[in-house]
């Protein structure tokens, strides 16, 4: 087990290569670039890495086993001659003793074996598990804040900063960001200046390193996370692609309504998908995913974009009261020197004169970054009925 633990990076990294090179998904990359022996080689190096000191554990274990049963062979066999020959006892003693010692052997194996589980399974995985549940019951202890219905005042970041586990670099720094009930915000930047880590603390999927986030002058991390992120809609850049029926994949995003057909086709009509779900020959009740049989792989067109169906989850929720969170693929026309700039916006979805000069300063694009823009413009110009949206680009 301690050979297993110390090889895990080895075998996640040989599993990865293994999949990488045999599934569909990462196939035409693969093909393209000509990268198949090259996945081969390193998903065997990295297989060996992980499992000779596995072998060395087992075979060492295996000697050890060898040598418990020789012993308890050499007893055993020296018992029946003894009883044989030494006490001249009748056939059937020896037969008894024949009986005793199989049964005997049986219960010494049955008792290693439940050794064994008792001291894997129980004791180790109890002991993570209350590690785990310890974990979890420190984050909720304090949960002692009511979450809003709706923002009355807004969300404020005051001194936030944040590193991911295992590095000292603080992807978000001494960040003091005001977001105001009903207003459009857009958190604009170059890649790695903290867009996405900005959307996961909002989301509660990571604890700021430093500062607090306040929600209406309450702070985040004393709301229940569960009830906290039932107020949230989202459509991520990494989206994930359930492969349920059609109806399923976006009813999702609202659980008590997921059967509810009327109010997935709104969902869907809000999201601008009725022509996806008109292609679809069985409609909402279409199989999604090809590993499915009768699935259909549905396609967006650029693979950049987000999905559709993410989008649906996204409207399909029926109280969004307090953001909506895009996070479309980071425009890569943005000017170098631009640094998480948000972009303030009136409740009406207008932006103010003074943001959208300093827009205008922050960001000098080509014209293709201005035509990957629009479809921000156009979300800027239909705010979702004062509900505040803060779509990272």
């Amino acid at each position: 087990r301690a050979a297993e633990e110390r090889g895990a990076p080895d075998n996640r990294l040989a599993r990865h290569l293994f999949v990488t090179a045999t599934t569909a998904p990462p196939g035409k990359e693969v093909r393209v670039t000509g990268i198949g022996d090259r996945l081969v080689t390193k998903r065997r190096e990295a297989w060996e890495r992980w499992y000779q000191p596995v072998a060395a554990a087992r075979t060492s274990s295996a000697l050890w086993h060898t040598l418990g049963w020789a012993i308890f062979g050499l007893g055993f066999v020296g018992a029946v001659v003894f009883v044989a020959r030494g006490i001249n006892a009748t056939p059937g003693d020896v037969l008894l003793v024949l009986a005793a010692g199989s049964r005997l052997s049986a219960y010494i194996g049955a008792t290693v074996g439940e050794i064994g589980f008792l001291r894997g399974i129980w004791l180790d995985g109890s002991r993570r598990l209350a590690w785990l549940e310890d974990y979890a019951a420190a984050l909720t202890q304090h949960a002692d804040a009511p979450v809003p219905e709706r923002l009355a005042d807004g969300i404020r970041f005051e001194h936030v900063s944040s590193a991911y586990p295992g590095t000292q670099r603080r992807v978000l720094d001494e960040v003091n960001l005001d977001l105001k009930a009903g207003s459009v915000v857009a958190i604009v930047g170059e890649n790695g200046a903290g867009k996405s880590t900005l959307v996961k603390l909002l989301c509660r999927l990571y604890q700021p390193t430093s500062g607090r986030i306040l929600v209406d002058g309450a702070e985040l991390a004393r709301m229940p996370v569960e009830e906290w992120r039932s107020r949230l809609a989202g459509a991520f850049q990494d989206f994930f692609r359930f492969e349920f029926h059609a109806r399923h994949s976006v009813g999702v995003g609202d659980l008590p309504r997921m059967d509810d057909e009327t109010a997935v086709m709104t969902a869907v009509e809000r999201a601008g998908a009725q022509d996806v779900v008109a292609r679809l020959d069985a409609g909402l009740d279409t199989q999604l995913g090809p590993t499915w049989p009768g699935g259909v792989d549905v396609s967006f067109g650029h693979p950049g974009r987000t999905d559709r169906r993410s989008r649906c989850r996204d409207r399909a929720r029926a109280v969004r009261a307090l953001c909506s969170i895009r996070e479309p693929p980071i425009d890569r026309g943005v000017h170098h020197h631009t640094r998480l700039a948000p972009l303030q916006h009136r409740a009406d979805g207008r932006p103010h004169r003074g943001a959208r000069r300093g827009a205008r300063r922050r960001s000098r694009r080509p014209r293709r970054a201005r035509r990957q823009r629009r479809p921000l413009r156009r979300a800027l110009r239909n705010p979702g009925r004062g509900v505040p949206v803060m779509p990272p680009v």
